[in-house]
């Protein structure tokens, strides 16, 4: 289970955001301050592993949900022009995941850095490779949102 989730650079995050997570959890508060945008955070990841059975490039408008272009989902464009999303869990064999994405050409994200518990398994000028580590975040997804 997602222990917290924090999330930079995405809709009206600019810097990093901690949520806590717990079985239940209630957002309340001021419209345009971010409630929806966490959910949505899942819905995109949930979204684009579902159609495309990784988590390579983001779906940013499919069944789960639609959020126009990727360009408009990065906050603040003129530092690093990456999204990412950090999640903590209490599984057994990985406590920490965290996801970067950047624009590709054709205005949909690419998965440009993947970090399970501080080791880097994508770097920006590498192609993704497949391992143990990389399946576990798949599966993670997949039982949360497919279950």
């Amino acid at each position: 289970m997602f222990t917290s989730i924090s999330i930079k650079n995405f809709k009206c995050f600019s810097n990093e955001t901690l949520f806590n997570l717990k079985k239940i959890n209630l957002f309340t508060g001021y419209n345009g301050r971010g409630k929806s945008t966490v959910f949505q955070a899942f819905l995109l990841l949930a979204q684009s592993l579902y159609e495309n059975k990784n988590l390579n490039k983001l779906v940013v408008n499919g069944m789960f949900c639609k959020l126009g272009l990727f360009e408009d989902l990065i906050n603040n464009k003129t530092v690093s022009g990456e999204i990412r999303f950090h999640f903590t869990t209490n599984d057994d064999k990985s406590n920490d995941l965290e996801l970067a994405y950047q624009e590709l050409s054709d205005r949909k994200g690419k998965l440009v850095d993947i970090i399970v518990d501080t080791k880097k398994y994508v770097e920006k000028t590498k192609q993704l490779g497949f391992n143990d580590k990389l399946y576990f975040l798949s599966a993670i997804f997949c039982i949360i949102f497919f279950n």
